[in-house]
C-alpha cells in the first residue's frame, strides 16, 4: 500500500508533513479524516481569525475515499494533490 507524494523538489512537499501521511496505515487515524466540506469550514473560520494568513492546506477526505491535500483561501478552495484511495489498507486486509 502506498500513496502518491509529490517530488522532493515540488513546492507542494512544503505543506504537509509525511508523518501526517505514514500515519494513515492506522484505521483510527483513517476514520478522523474529514470530508472536504468540514475542512473548509475549519480553514475559514481560522482565516477569520487571523487576517495575516492567505491560505491554509489541509489533508481531507474526499466523497470517494480519497485522501487530498486542499489549499483554502477565503474565496474558495482547490484540490492540490490527491494522494489516493484511504480504501486501499482495508482492501489488502481482506
Amino acid at each position: 500500500m502506498s500513496f502518491a507524494i509529490p517530488s522532493a523538489s515540488d513546492p507542494l512537499r512544503a505543506t504537509f508533513d509525511l508523518r501526517d501521511i505514514a500515519a494513515m496505515q492506522n484505521a483510527e487515524v483513517r476514520a478522523r479524516v474529514q470530508g472536504i466540506p468540514a475542512v473548509r469550514r475549519t480553514c475559514r473560520a481560522w482565516l477569520a481569525k487571523n487576517a495575516e494568513s492567505v491560505c491554509l492546506h489541509a489533508l481531507a477526505r474526499t466523497r470517494h475515499d480519497d485522501l487530498v491535500l486542499i489549499r483554502v483561501d477565503r474565496d474558495s478552495q482547490t484540490v492540490a494533490w490527491t494522494f489516493g484511495s484511504l480504501n486501499q489498507f482495508e482492501e489488502a486486509l481482506a
